[in-house]
């Protein structure tokens, strides 16, 4: 007999999927003052020097500030076979507490491929992926972009992280015999312009033709629809070969990823590179379609790099105690035909690069962790993530021009401490370090979990003569951090002390002061 009701199976072709997060930070940091070369550049943390100092804000070197950033990321699936991903992101404002200096250069616009968020809301990453006959998988979009541990490319979302790679990419990969191979086209940074003149549009110009042995060709920039497109000829370019193997499974075994990244760029505007009292600022100059003739340059950049990447996972549960290895490596060789496109032709080859290791030792509840790396400088001059001066045509201190660039950055949201790399310098570079750390859980019981992490990461310069105190230590940071856990909540605070070291001191041979930095968050996810 048929029963009185029968049960209605549906399957819906197109559902949405979303998390998200909501994050509040609070932070405060002593013995530090604020800092710029100029009123167009991000204002950065600046180590003091007691009495001896220069005057900065504010005057007791003390520095407070909160935020919140409000993350989702919906997934609308069709099937099991295409799916459109996003991410939409809130960021309230830094607020400086007791100070109006703005401090913090995670709320500056960044450049795409590892920009911090900005101070608005808006769709920071969309893209589509889809599965083609059963085959391989095509992604388009705006979409994330990480390799490793993280070291170059890092596509964030970590608690304390600000900074992600994000990149506009167009990528099939594929997976057969156990070998993961991909191969994308990902455009980093691009400014369409169109222009009056068809001659620019194509290579057999002055500039184009003679690859950087003629002056920049001025042109009028405009904002409509006529005009010939500069296309590529301005954007940066990079072509992504990956391939890969391997299998994780139940906390057993290992893989493997290797890429191969080639990056162009053709042409380059001279308002990158505009002067420091400009009272327009670039961007407004070139999307003023009345600005006339000299609102623009055309320029020869004649960009060309290679970036050899290598990325290791290995873990094992022998004896029950788990052990994870990661290891990451990056190599990049390339050359510029000109660095500063408004003075003469001065080609430089780039030669860099740099190494990370992580070990984690896991036993009943304590964890055992080290953290090495290493970060290619340069030998004289340039030195930190913000300073550009290795790229300019006198790059070394007495003005003389420099051929080999071979400083090394990690990407920002590479994270270590909590003041010298984060905020000091601005990430790893010119550096070696070691980080050892001893992490201990506790189950508090009714779902709540605490742990606390102590650590100290030491470093030193590549070379001395990079640094503003000419001297090789870096210096030493000890940190403790508590964290309590409830389901999809967490919060931390956590605490770091800076003794810095001789590359610290300043002209008169002062050394720095220490400093340290006090920060809470909160997160909950959703």
């Amino acid at each position: 007999m048929w029963p009185a009701t029968l049960p209605v199976r549906t399957q819906t072709l197109v559902h949405l999927d979303w998390v998200g997060e909501l994050r509040w930070r609070a932070e405060a940091w002593g013995g530090v003052r604020t800092n710029a070369d100029n009123a167009l550049l991000p204002t950065r943390l600046d180590l003091r020097h007691g009495n001896a100092d220069k005057p900065g804000p504010p005057a007791d070197g003390r520095l407070l500030g909160t935020d919140l950033r409000l993350r989702l990321e919906p997934t609308i699936s069709v099937g099991d076979w295409s799916a459109l991903r996003m991410q939409i992101d809130a960021a309230g404002l830094w607020s400086n507490l007791g100070d109006t200096t703005v401090l913090r250069d995670r709320l500056a616009a960044g450049a795409i491929g590892s920009g911090p968020l900005d101070s608005s809301l808006g769709v920071r990453r969309l893209w589509w992926k889809a599965r083609l006959v059963g085959l391989c998988d095509l992604e388009v979009g705006r979409m994330p972009d990480q390799f490793g541990l993280g070291m170059v490319r890092n596509q964030g979302g970590g608690l304390d992280q600000d900074h992600q790679s994000d990149v506009d990419r167009v990528k099939l990969s594929a997976e057969l015999f156990g070998i993961r191979a991909g191969l994308a086209r990902a455009n980093l940074a691009s400014l369409p312009l169109v222009t009056d003149d068809s001659a620019l549009g194509n290579y057999n110009n002055a500039v184009g033709g003679n690859w950087g042995g003629s002056t920049a060709v001025p042109f009028t920039v405009r904002t409509g629809s006529t005009g010939l497109p500069l296309q590529d000829s301005a954007d940066v370019i990079r072509w992504d070969f990956e391939v890969g193997g391997g299998h994780i499974v139940g906390g057993r075994g290992w893989t493997w990823d290797i890429a191969l990244l080639w990056q162009s760029q053709d042409f380059a505007l001279v308002s990158e590179t505009q002067a420091i009292n400009e009272p327009v600022s670039p961007i407004d100059k070139l999307q003023d379609p009345n600005c006339g003739a000299n609102c623009g340059m055309l320029s020869h950049r004649g960009l060309r790099t290679y970036t050899f990447q290598g990325a290791l996972d290995w873990q094992s549960v022998a004896a029950g105690h788990p052990l994870r290895l990661q290891l990451e490596g990056a190599f990049v060789y390339g050359d510029i035909a000109r660095t500063d496109i408004t003075s003469a032709a001065d080609g430089k080859t780039i030669a860099a690069g740099g190494a990370a290791a992580r070990a984690t030792w896991q036993r009943g509840r304590q964890a055992w962790k080290i953290d090495v790396g290493v970060a290619s400088g340069e030998t004289e001059g340039g030195f930190g993530a913000r300073d550009q001066t290795a790229f300019k045509v006198g790059g070394l201190p007495d003005g003389a021009p420099r051929g080999l660039l071979t400083g090394f950055r990690f990407h920002k949201s590479f994270r270590l401490d909590s003041v010298l790399f984060r905020d000091v310098v601005g990430a790893v570079a010119n550096a070696w370090y070691a980080r050892p750390a001893l992490r201990h859980t506790w189950d508090l019981g009714a779902g709540y979990g605490l742990s606390a992490e102590i650590g100290a990461l030491g470093a030193a310069a590549m070379f001395a003569a990079a640094t503003p105190g000419k001297g090789r230590w870096l210096g030493l940071e000890p940190d403790l951090a508590l964290a309590v856990s409830s389901g999809s909540s967490q919060a931390q605070l956590r605490g770091s002390v800076l003794a810095p070291g001789g590359a610290f001191a300043n002209a008169a041979g002062i050394a720095a002061d220490p400093s340290w930095r006090v920060d809470a968050i909160w997160q909950v996810k959703f």
